[in-house]
């Protein structure tokens, strides 16, 4: 499946295989998404956090991935921050990746 730009190859419903894209706050090469529920199918507007560096990110209407919009980030749900503020608080204990 091609959505905007990117190629995405459902492997199964919890993990997509996407065309590189990179980071914009760590510049780490980001290749997939994964997803807590439903389908890993990301979609634009769609939100995600870097597993490099913690980073809030959302999924522009090309596909790229770009720093989660302050307009996004005011309209989470409680739930939705709790999760994120939780992986980036995990993220940066445990350190950048290793290539």
């Amino acid at each position: 499946m091609t959505i905007g730009q990117v190629r995405m190859e459902t492997i199964d419903n919890n993990y997509t295989k996407m065309g590189d894209d990179y980071c914009p706050a760590c510049n780490r090469k980001c290749d997939s998404a994964t997803a807590i529920e439903g389908t890993a199918t990301p979609v634009p507007g769609d939100i995600s956090v870097c597993f490099n560096c913690g980073e809030w990110l959302e999924f522009s209407n090309d596909m790229a991935l770009i720093k989660m919009p302050e307009k996004t980030r005011s309209e989470l749900t409680k739930e939705n921050h709790e999760l994120l503020s939780d992986a980036t608080f995990n993220f940066k204990k445990r350190g950048p990746l290793k290539d």
